[in-house]
Order: structure tokens, then sequence, then C-alpha cells
């Protein structure tokens, strides 16, 4: 299944990277699709293949995958754009997310205001005709024209796209295009966890305690690929004793997750 869903997201990321231009790519590693990542990964390759689209939000629960998909979507369409990459996480440093532009476009800023390097940024973007700015981790609302970025429609050849875990942003950023990254099905969550847990060399009749303790273990990890990996790789080839542990330790990290949400 896992390998149909390869083939699925590689014909429909071919189809519409037919429609887009040139520049060079992010590397996507070993990225591994599924139902939900290959859904996500259509409508993202639509969103760059609309001309009339130039602001892109891809939102998703922390741990859901959204910087490793945005690097494998554009990373498998070969050199279409020029590529800016910069994170932005809580209380963006806008020095800092400009240093990351410029040095994306092969250039030191050497302007000591934020405004001065701002318009050198400006000006070296538009000497490019297809752009496309990645902006990982957006928390709140950024203000492109303080980094450097030209307002939408501004330059029609550059496009931004930003990964985000609050909706609001995207209403905020106005989004031409918002996609959402859902967790993983169970079937594919137990798929993923198994192969990072190594559970099937495990799988024999005396193990049966263990995979029913793995598959609640992987159902507390809530379909989201990086807790799925980074789980079960922590549990690879540990005793049982450990795995309920782990088990009761993500069942009460819930809990209380839950209870804040109504504090």
């Amino acid at each position: 299944m896992v390998l149909a869903m390869d083939v699925i997201a590689s014909v429909l990321l071919s189809e519409v990277a037919n429609r887009l231009i040139e520049v060079r790519p992010v590397s996507s590693g070993n990225f591994e699709y599924f139902q939900s990542t290959t859904e996500a990964a259509g409508k993202l390759m639509e969103a760059l293949g609309d001309d009339t689209c130039h602001i892109i939000g891809l939102c998703g629960l922390r741990g859901s995958g959204k910087t490793a998909l945005v690097k494998a979507v554009v990373g498998e369409q070969g050199n279409h754009y020029l590529i800016v990459f910069a994170t932005v996480s809580i209380d963006p440093n806008i020095r800092r997310i400009q240093d990351e532009i410029a040095d994306c476009l092969g250039f030191k800023l050497e302007e000591s205001s934020e405004a001065g390097r701002s318009r050198r940024i400006l000006s070296r973007l538009f000497s490019h005709k297809h752009v496309l700015v990645i902006f990982d981790d957006v928390l709140a609302k950024l203000e492109f024209e303080d980094v450097g970025i030209p307002y939408k429609g501004d330059h029609r050849g550059l496009k931004v796209l930003f990964t985000t875990r609050n909706q609001q942003v995207c209403t905020l950023m106005e989004c031409d295009k918002e996609v959402a990254l859902n967790p993983l099905s169970e079937n594919d969550a137990w798929k993923l966890f198994r192969k990072h847990s190594g559970i099937d060399e495990e799988n024999n009749e005396s193990s049966s305690s263990l995979l029913n303790v793995a598959r609640e273990v992987a159902i507390e990890c809530k379909g989201l690929p990086g807790k799925i990996k980074d789980v079960g790789y922590s549990l690879k080839r540990k005793p049982i004793e450990e795995w309920e542990a782990t088990l009761d330790s993500l069942r009460h990290s819930m809990a209380l997750y839950q209870v804040a949400l109504w504090l």
C-alpha cells in the first residue's frame, strides 16, 4: 500500500510540475508518502502551478511533517524556481530572517538598518523572474515588507509558501490557498511505527502481548509522523516494561494537554 501511495504521489506531482517553470531544488531526503501527505502534496503542487496563487499556507499540527513535505514537493519538481528558505518560529528575528534570505540569494547584507536591508533584498528578488520563498514555522502574522518580500501581485513571478500550526495565521497572512496536512490514518501510522520500532522482527507467538502494547503506543502518537518515528526508534529492541512505561507516559501527557485546553 505504501508503494502504491508513492506511485500515486509521483504521478500527481509530475502532472502539475509540467505546468511550472525552472530553478534549483531543495533536497527531499527519504520522504514517505501516505494518504494524507499525498493529498496535501497534490494541493500544494496545484497551487504552485496556479499563476493567480501567490501566497500558500500549509497548516498542520506540530510533528505532522510540514517542513519535510514542503522540501519533498519542491525537491521533486527539478529546477522550477529560485528557492529562498527561512525559518521564522516564535518571536521572529527580522535581521536573522533577512540574513537567511540573502544567503539563499548569494550575497551578504551590509546595511545597518532593517529598512535598508529590506530594500536590498527586494531589489535582488526583482532581478529573478521566478522565485519561491518558503517561510517555515510561522506562528504569527509576518509582514513581508519588513523582511524585503514584495506583496503579492507586485512581483508576479514570486510565490510565498509558509508552514504553520495555527489556521488563523493563514487568514492573517491573506492566503490565496490554504492546505491542511492531516494526521496519518491509524493504518498508515501503524505501518510507519512498525518500520521505526522494528516490531516486525519480534512478531511471533511469544510476543503477542508486546504487539498489543505497541499498537496502543502507536495510537497514542496521534498520527504525527515525527512523534511516531521518535517514539518507535526509542523503543526498538527494548523490554516490554519500557513499552508499557512509555504508553503510560503518553497517555498521561495527553490527559494533561486536554485539561490545559479547558483552563
